[in-house]
């Protein structure tokens, strides 16, 4: 998780320390999100619990969330994320 969202375990500057907030959400979707017992708890559920949290929590409007995913940083996560959950499981 602290690898897919760039968290340093040593750097805290007050950006890290706001990223630091989604990390128990995310946990919680992999726990009992959307999917979490099709997917089961192995890295694919991982990634579908960090797609849940950019497609449905992240963003403060419908607009931004959908902009972000296309085109923005939460297209690099996802994507980050993906290749993260393969190389793990490979």
């Amino acid at each position: 998780m602290r690898l897919v969202f760039d968290l340093k375990e040593r750097e805290r500057t007050p950006a890290q320390e706001k990223q630091e907030k989604i990390v128990p959400g995310v946990v919680s979707l992999f726990e009992a999100g959307r999917g979490s017992r099709v997917a089961g708890r192995n890295y694919w559920g991982a990634y579908n619990a960090v797609n849940e949290y950019l497609n449905y929590f992240r963003g403060k409007t419908q607009d931004n969330t959908l902009n972000s995913l296309w085109f923005g940083d939460s297209n690099r996560i996802n994507k980050k994320a993906l290749n993260t959950a393969m190389k793990m499981a490979a």
